[in-house]
């Protein structure tokens, strides 16, 4: 049977109805599921240091991020009437991720619909659905960002932390394309007990191994602002230290996440999607913000599709989409501590 005038009036305001309601409220809600995604998302991303961290990447299939890649050599200290040196400079080149999807289906049946008759019941029918939806989506967009490596779902889900600091520093795998192994610039650091080895005792080697790899990180007077943890790691953290020495984070306060302690100023954050969640080896990483972003599609920004009436069924239903990719402009300037052992 075909749609009735009642059937695309109805679509129609649904449509508008979940639109309105997901276009701040799923990415309000799914910034919410992790710390990690609330220090990506929350107010664009700009909570912390540096320019937003959430923000509109390219529209096509893949996200370019520019690189530097050289410094410009025509600098020099001259005298008078010294020419400059006109060479002609390469000093940049690009990365490119995939452009990676995500979707979720809302969808309300014929008979929940004529139960929720009146417009009021409708809408809270529609919200109730869209938040329904909402715990599943951010349950996925934060277990990619934080612990995704790029292969999962088939190699259809974003690279995550994982992949943007691998264990192994002279990685063969790419990020944005390029091997890190065969470029210097888009090398994550990484600092352990021996080469590419483990840290070891947690208690024993931390700070030393902590302080290193966060100096190793430090470039133009920028360094990393987040360390992203396990619960063990970040109890294991606080027993730590002396009471004197627990600083609370004031990033992590703006937040809306309480005693959140600071290690070389940089708030430690415990994320319960982290990838060594659980286990008695631990990585610990550490990201500055200035050098991160999680980029989406403008047409797929938590964006709902619209309602539709099949022709055999009593129901209608809408995808709501997100595409866009976890990104870097220089890998260097994040890093990883590997084999931490002798957490909590």
């Amino acid at each position: 049977m075909a749609n009735t005038s009642f059937t695309r009036t109805y679509t129609d305001f649904a449509t508008a109805t979940v639109d309105r309601y997901c276009s701040k409220k799923f990415e309000d809600n799914i910034s919410r599921a992790s710390p990690f995604l609330s220090w990506m998302m929350d107010d664009g991303g700009k909570v912390g240091r540096g320019d937003k961290k959430y923000m509109s990447g390219d529209s096509g299939d893949r996200i370019m991020e520019p690189l530097m890649t050289e410094l410009n050599t025509t600098g020099k200290w001259y005298d008078g009437a010294e020419e400059f040196d006109t060479t002609q400079q390469n000093v940049g080149t690009a990365a490119f991720w995939d452009s990676k999807q995500l979707g979720i289906t809302i969808t309300i049946t014929g008979k929940d619909k004529r139960l929720n008759s009146g417009k009021e019941k409708q809408i809270d029918l529609l919200k109730a659905r869209s938040d329904q939806g909402m715990i599943s989506m951010r349950t996925l967009l934060a277990r990619a960002a934080i612990a995704g490596d790029g292969t999962g779902s088939s190699g259809k889900e974003i690279y995550g932390v994982p992949a943007l600091c691998p264990t192994d520093r002279g990685t063969t795998v790419a990020y944005g394309e390029i091997a890190a192994n065969t470029s210097w610039w888009l090398c994550q650091r990484s600092r352990s007990g021996t080469t590419y080895g483990a840290v070891g005792d947690f208690a024993t080697n931390f700070k030393k191994y902590g302080k290193q790899l966060y100096h190793d990180c430090q470039e133009g007077g920028s360094a990393p602002d987040l360390h992203l943890v396990s619960q063990e790691a970040e109890e294991s953290y606080h027993d730590l230290l002396l009471p004197f020495e627990r600083h609370e984070s004031k990033t992590a306060l703006d937040l809306g996440y309480e005693n959140v302690l600071t290690f070389m100023k940089a708030a430690v954050l415990w994320d319960r999607y982290h990838p060594y969640a659980g286990l008695t080896t631990q990585n610990w990483y550490m990201l500055n913000s200035e050098f991160l972003r999680l980029r989406y599609c403008p047409e797929a920004n938590f964006s709902v599709l619209g309602f539709q009436r099949p022709i055999a069924g009593d129901y209608i239903s809408t995808p709501v989409i997100w595409q866009g990719a976890l990104t870097t402009n220089s890998r260097r300037m994040h890093g990883v501590l590997t084999g931490i052992t002798g957490v909590v």
